[in-house]
């Protein structure tokens, strides 16, 4: 029979294992977003810029402005999402060692 000690120091560490592994796809998750998404707004960027060289039209800057307001805007949405998802998986990990912590790590924290 294991230890309930023990049982409590296996069950914390598969947690932390399992939260490592949310943050890790989020994270792979994000990343190819990103990617796919750079791609796309630099295929627009491009249209858009040929354009430009065809036609000098006042409007033009406008159309690119805003389009690098786009691409700027969907990159921030991307960042807090992936805030969003790395703290919550950050909280699996503080909720994980919390009640570990009973185990030893709470009595270093209080010491100090």
């Amino acid at each position: 029979m294991v230890p309930r000690e023990v049982k409590k120091l296996m069950i914390e560490h598969l947690k932390q294992v399992r939260a490592e592994t949310a943050r890790k796809k989020a994270d792979k998750e994000i990343q190819e977003r990103i990617i796919s998404g750079r791609e796309r707004d630099e295929d627009i960027d491009d249209e858009v810029e040929m354009f430009t060289e065809y036609v000098s039209d006042p409007d033009v800057q406008e159309m690119r402005a805003r389009a690098q307001r786009r691409a700027e805007a969907w990159e921030g949405d991307q960042r807090a999402v992936h805030r969003v998802s790395f703290h919550g998986a950050q909280h699996e990990v503080g909720s994980g060692s919390g009640s570990g912590s009973a185990v030893g790590g709470a009595g270093g924290t209080q010491s100090r």
